[in-house]
């Protein structure tokens, strides 16, 4: 309620939508309704936290379990999690079991080290990522922002290029309103 009023007092024409990012424990013992209730922007799809440190064979189970229950899954800055750098076998399973896949605007930027930054350019080259979001959590530390990022990875991969639109226009308008997913150029 706040950002809305801060907007409207500042003629600031943005739409607000309701969605959290749950953590693979929480999505574990929730029930469907409150799922359902923490959807992004009221569509069929949940954003899950990729957990920062060790993560045992519950995160598969717990994907695997959403999807058969009809929620779509995807999975916030994968990387920066462990399990995916160290086994990127386990995302790619995930993938193909219908989990998508947000990276970090920030961390194509170097903002949280190297590593995050390499793994994350990885995943837009092999078609892992499905979008680039900022991870915004406040005005300071961790403002909204894509340009960065953006404009790093094209410097690394310059056919990065021709998918931002896709990345940052297209999948997620149509994660948000449970639209049919288009196609990767």
């Amino acid at each position: 309620m706040k950002m809305r009023q801060l907007y409207e007092r500042n003629a600031i024409d943005v739409e607000l939508l309701p969605g959290a990012e749950v953590t693979i424990e929480e999505a574990a013992w929730l029930d469907d309704a409150t799922l359902e209730s923490l959807r992004l922007g009221g569509g069929p799809y949940l954003m899950i936290e990729s957990p920062y440190e060790f993560a045992g064979m519950e995160l598969e189970r717990t994907v695997a379990a959403l999807l058969e229950r009809g929620h779509g899954v995807v999975l916030a800055h994968p990387e920066r999690c462990p399990a995916f750098s160290d086994r990127p076998q386990r995302l790619q399973t995930l993938v193909k079991r219908g989990a998508l896949c947000s990276v970090t605007a920030g961390a194509l930027a170097g903002n949280f080290g190297a590593g995050p930054r390499w793994f994350g350019l990885e995943l837009v080259r092999d078609g892992l990522a499905h979008s680039i979001d900022s991870d915004a959590h406040e005005v300071e530390r961790r403002p909204p922002g894509l340009r960065a990022g953006l404009r790093s990875a094209v410097k690394q991969l310059p056919a990065l290029a021709r998918l931002e639109s896709w990345l940052t226009e297209e999948m997620p308008a149509a994660i948000l309103s449970g639209a049919e997913l288009p196609e990767r150029p």
